[in-house]
């Protein structure tokens, strides 16, 4: 397209602007938008920009593109919602620059000049990413040691409240002027329990023998 156009008060609605041509952009994934072209790509003469009037009736969208050049997008009237959730209302000004992705609609209608320095190609939109688990989530403990899971071990000492088996005294030494010069042979245990047990048993068997003080009020 050659010479000069000349568009009065174009920060209004393109649905006021019955005076230009419009057409409906049909291409996989657009729905409802029409555009006016201000110029055209030439590849013969090396032009490869675009300038476009887009206008959105309420609910229409574009396809999902990446840009192989910059695009410049004006909004003239009405707001303009981009996929990544921001909305653009009259008078804002956007520039993307190659290699970004967008898909462009509008929920209440807008009016958007357009210029592309190189054509877009259409892409598919990306899924969305899958929900991390929440690290800050409390975790079930780790199992027990196996030495920690295990019970104390008792000693086999009668009664109602047992304790926990006592070290082996240590043996003594022989006392000075012994008549035996020999050292004294530790003492055996009786088969099947321990030293510590059976000093156990002792201390429990002197305890339960010796008898209880007489009451004052017995005599």
């Amino acid at each position: 397209m050659s010479g000069i156009e000349y568009i009065a008060n174009a920060f209004r609605s393109g649905f006021d602007m019955q005076d230009l041509d419009w057409t409906a952009w049909s291409e996989p994934g657009r729905a409802g938008v029409e555009h006016h072209v201000l110029w055209a790509p030439d590849p013969a003469g090396g032009e490869d920009s675009v300038g476009l009037l887009l206008r959105f009736p309420p609910g229409a969208h574009g396809d999902f593109h990446e840009h192989l050049g910059h695009e410049l997008m004006l909004v003239l009237d009405g707001r303009l919602d981009h996929s990544d959730g921001i909305s653009y209302g009259k008078g804002d000004l956007v520039v993307e620059g190659p290699g970004t992705r967008h898909q462009m609609s509008s929920e209440t209608g807008c009016t958007v000049l357009a210029v592309r320095t190189r054509p877009a190609a259409p892409r598919t939109p990306h899924p969305a990413p899958r929900a991390r688990p929440n690290s800050c989530a409390p975790r079930p403990p780790p199992d027990p040691p196996a030495a920690a899971a295990r019970q104390i071990e008792r000693s086999p000492c009668p009664g109602p409240f047992p304790w926990p088996r006592p070290p082996p005294p240590p043996t003594p030494p022989p006392a000075p002027g012994a008549g035996s010069s020999s050292p004294a042979s530790p003492r055996t245990p009786t088969p099947g329990t321990s030293s510590s047990s059976s000093c156990c048993w002792r201390r429990w068997a002197t305890r339960c023998s010796t008898p209880a003080p007489a009451s004052p009020m017995s005599s």
